[in-house]
């Protein structure tokens, strides 16, 4: 699961994010999921050596 940024635009792009997940093949939620990848709206959790943080997802995105 991911975290957003807590303002009405990252909520929105939580749950266009998550649709896009449940339906890879939607271009539309595929290029609004990047956008807010692009955005950095969207952060995953990370762990390293018993430490917790988290990264924006644009930083991991490998087309980045």
């Amino acid at each position: 699961m991911w975290w957003y940024k807590v303002t009405s635009r990252g909520k929105d792009c939580s749950e266009i994010c998550t649709q896009y997940h449940s339906n890879k093949s939607d271009t539309i939620l595929a290029q609004r999921a990047q956008q807010c990848i692009s955005d950095k709206e969207i952060w995953i959790k990370v762990q390293k050596n018993g430490l917790e943080g988290y990264v924006s997802n644009y930083f991991l995105d490998a087309s980045n």
